[in-house]
């Protein structure tokens, strides 16, 4: 495997394809915790509306206890009801009764505004869509509650229609859900609620910025190592290629391919190296050839080339007469060797490359 598709492989494990920036992340958890807090709030409301429902329960048996009553004192006026009865209950500006015979109103709150309210009927009071319907909903002895608006307050209405002394009454208590909701208690119980929850999301958002920052930091040492790393392997693979270069063109210790000789023709002739000898060496077996190349390595120096041919060896000798050719062959003279052919190119005039193609295609013996 290449240097450069090692650095490939290593480069897909560092630096993956997928990453999500931690501003993605923050944003994403905004929006999560966005939705927690709607939700919650949607909590708190519904919690408030179950505390107002219980409250409305209770308030329904305070209306039907005072339905009782005028139930148990039959043959009354209605200012006889009004005040003996209704007068004398709790009343204030967040809770009030209200009295009404067919349409008119009797009673509203107090006698202050119930003068007020003299020869009005019931709708003017319910203006409200809310109240009209919780109004017109009012069944015969059987008391029911609703949440209505009335002049921009909100109240637990309780209210019940009932039949006396041959006419028909509505009898209603309101009760403005501040005071409920504005119990001590339950305005503590809720205040600790909302800063809990403020307190959880914003430790939630503090934390997941906070592992995002470090994500983040970490994705860019992360990134940094790559690059150096990636920089360090093109400087290996620069030096590897290099010195793959000089242990190719060191020919003092390397043995070249016949199929790179054309190559090596062609830069001498382009740098006009003269005079060249080509000679070629065939050996009586394996140990004969390892010998001479053993002893090439010492013997010959940079300016010899070695082409392997089989088992046979192509010397090239540039910038050799032939005289200094022979006299570096006379070092390897032993049986195992013996010179198949020789063939020069001694002057620049002289094509080195048609001598190159007459040597290496030719057969017979040439001797210089």
């Amino acid at each position: 495997m290449s240097m450069l598709k090692r650095t490939a492989k290593k480069k897909s494990r560092l630096n993956p394809k997928f990453h999500i920036h931690y501003k993605i992340v923050v944003v994403f958890m905004i929006a999560v915790i966005g939705v927690l807090a709607v939700t919650g709030g949607y909590l708190i409301t519904a919690y408030e509306n179950s505390v107002l429902d219980i409250y409305a329960d209770q308030q329904d048996a305070y209306v039907q206890l005072v339905l009782d009553q005028i139930n148990l004192q039959p043959e009354r006026s209605d200012e006889e009801i009004v005040t003996n009865i209704l007068s004398s209950l709790d009343t204030s500006s967040s809770k009030y009764w209200t009295l009404s015979k067919e349409q008119t109103l009797l009673f509203v709150k107090d006698v202050l505004e119930t003068n007020r309210y003299k020869g009005f009927t019931t709708p003017t009071l319910y203006a409200s869509n809310s109240a009209e319907q919780f109004v017109k909903g009012l069944a015969l002895n059987r008391v029911k509650h609703e949440i209505i608006d009335m002049n921009e307050d909100t109240y637990v209405a309780s209210g019940v229609l009932f039949r006396y002394n041959g006419s028909q009454y509505r009898i209603c208590l309101l009760t403005n859900e501040n005071i409920i909701l504005d119990n001590n208690e339950f305005l503590s119980s809720r205040t600790e609620i909302i800063i809990y929850l403020i307190g959880l999301l914003s430790a939630l958002l503090l934390v997941t910025m906070i592992l995002s920052a470090l994500l983040d930091i970490r994705n860019k040492t992360i990134q940094k190592l790559h690059t150096k790393i990636e920089k360090l392997n093109v400087d290996v693979e620069q030096l590897e290629e290099e010195v793959e270069l000089m242990d190719s063109f060191h020919t003092r210790w390397s043995l070249f391919n016949v199929n790179t000789m054309d190559t090596f023709v062609r830069k001498l002739e382009e740098r006009k190296v003269c005079p060249v000898i080509f000679t070629e060496l065939s050996f009586e077996g394996e140990k004969g050839r390892e010998l001479f190349l053993e002893r090439a390595q010492l013997l010959l120096d940079k300016k010899v080339l070695r082409f392997s041919r089989g088992q046979d060896i192509i010397l090239i000798f540039a910038g050799y007469y032939p005289e200094e050719a022979k006299s570096a062959m006379k070092q390897f003279e032993h049986r195992s060797l013996t010179i198949r052919k020789t063939m020069s190119c001694m002057e620049e005039t002289e094509s080195l490359w048609e001598v190159y193609q007459k040597f290496i295609n030719g057969t017979e013996e040439e001797r210089t």
